[in-house]
């Protein structure tokens, strides 16, 4: 009697795959579509919480679906290509649910934020934004949550979501929340260091010594530079943009040219973010880019590129001024305790190589024998 041969372990695993796993469908899809487009348009809490919860359904059902054809597709040496298949298609669908998941949170915490859930008599008023968000299914720390996250930038949120789809990173309301810490950090310390952008009181000062006849061979001027947000996402709002441009302009208009010699020198602190925007300033001021000095200091924000720990002191120099000391490395500072250099240890540096009299404009520290002008 002729024996019968057994199917191969990777048929085996073929047939079992078509009859028992149910295949990711056309369906989930357009479930999916139709629901970004009623994001789009609605401005019903309701609706808003509902697509929430079915995009993260699907998205927890096609994470365990892919999950599981990866091991069998493990254990089948990568020998069935329709596993593969299933694979990649249940992960698109899985980032889809995802990404939708995303903006339903982000679009509801628009719709919660525009509720007025606290405001006016705060024991009443705080029942009342409960029951509300009870009525919605909804808990007090997933609307805070879903508010953070409606409060990043259109462009920052996009660009997180391009950038974790076109490297096929999974979407998270995790790493957004982190975004959104990251950006609010930002607009604080941009705030906190709000700089009165006219710099009035420096002008006046330097006015002032321009009327006594005072001139100076050497200026170094250390600015509050606006805060640099880290690249790739970063926080756009038109309150840094419109300050940015107001300092600049304000630092442009002062009346350096004046105070200074025919024959000077001006070093000029910026961070790597600014040198550009750095050197045109001295070129407007007549003076002519020379080299730059590297001051360490400590590493600011992530980014994509090298982090950067150092900032720049570009040499301008009017009249052929050289050098007193040709011999010293333009390495001003040590990173062995990664603090910022002191703009006194700066000026020590400056006085050995240019000549005076020296002039410091708004340097936060200033060594004997400066003249200091600060806008305080």
């Amino acid at each position: 009697m002729d024996q019968v041969s057994k199917p191969k372990r990777g048929n085996d695993l073929a047939v079992r795959v078509r009859k028992n796993r149910p295949s990711p469908d056309a369906q989930s899809l357009a479930v999916l579509g139709h629901a970004k487009w009623t994001l789009e348009n609605t401005t019903d809490v309701h609706v808003a919480k509902q697509i929430r919860d079915t995009a993260e359904s699907l998205r927890r059902h096609f994470r365990s679906t892919a999950s599981a054809l990866a091991k069998e597709d493990h254990v089948s040496f990568g020998e069935i290509s329709e596993l593969k298949a299933r694979v990649t298609e249940a992960f698109t669908i899985r980032q889809r649910a995802a990404e939708v998941k995303l903006r339903a949170e982000r679009r509801l915490g628009q719709l919660l934020g525009g509720c007025h859930l606290r405001g006016g008599d705060r024991r009443s008023k705080m029942r009342q934004a409960n029951s509300q968000l009870q009525t919605w299914g909804i808990s007090k720390d997933q609307s805070r949550r879903c508010q953070r996250i409606a409060s990043i930038h259109e462009a920052d949120f996009e660009s997180y979501i391009a950038n974790q789809l076109r490297q096929d990173l999974e979407l998270t309301s995790a790493e957004l929340l982190r975004l959104a810490a990251r950006v609010a950090a930002c607009e604080t310390e941009c705030i906190t260091r709000r700089f009165r952008p006219d710099f009035a009181g420096v002008k006046e000062r330097l006015a002032r010594l321009v009327k006594q006849g005072v001139t100076v061979s050497c200026v170094f001027i250390s600015p509050p530079w606006p805060a640099i947000v880290a690249p790739p996402l970063g926080c756009a709002s038109d309150f840094e943009a419109e300050t940015t441009r107001r300092f600049f302009h304000a630092l442009r208009t002062l009346p350096v040219p004046e105070v200074c010699a025919p024959r000077a020198h001006l070093h000029l602190r910026t961070p790597w973010e600014w040198h550009f925007r750095a050197a045109k300033i001295l070129h407007g001021w007549g003076f002519t880019c020379r080299s730059a000095a590297v001051i360490p200091v400590r590493p600011r924000a992530y980014g994509d590129y090298w982090r950067t720990a150092y900032d720049l002191l570009l040499l301008g120099v009017r009249g052929r001024l050289s050098f007193r000391d040709t011999s010293v490395v333009g390495w001003l500072g040590s990173h062995s305790d990664l603090t910022d250099a002191p703009d006194a240890d700066i000026c020590e540096a400056i006085a050995r190589v240019s000549p005076g009299p020296y002039l410091t404009v708004l340097g936060t520290d200033c060594p004997a024998g400066w003249t200091a002008v600060t806008d305080e």
